[in-house]
């Protein structure tokens, strides 16, 4: 997406008007937490607003158990590791 013409939004903010309140918005991102998309989601009262960090740990989840073998892998120690080295990186 041309980001540039919409104020660096991947939707420009008229699309995000547009948007049920009900609706989800994800952003693949996770550092900065809070994108301009993001942002701009929550201001216009959407419900669901989620950034990146789910995917980073659920795709590191996939790749332990890949390749270790191993099906129980300890998402939340996990998931408390990337909490922190986020909070620390912010």
């Amino acid at each position: 997406a041309d980001t540039n013409r919409k104020g660096g939004l991947p939707l420009s903010a008229d699309a995000i008007r547009l948007l049920p309140k009900r609706s989800a918005v994800i952003d693949a991102v996770y550092n900065p937490l809070r994108t301009p998309l993001l942002r701009r989601s929550e201001e216009q009262g959407i419900q669901n607003v989620i950034n990146g960090t789910r995917m980073l740990l659920w795709q590191a989840v996939a790749q332990v158990q890949l390749f270790s073998g191993f099906e129980d892998v300890p998402v939340d120690v996990m998931d408390e590791a990337l909490q922190a080295e986020i909070t620390r990186s912010n």
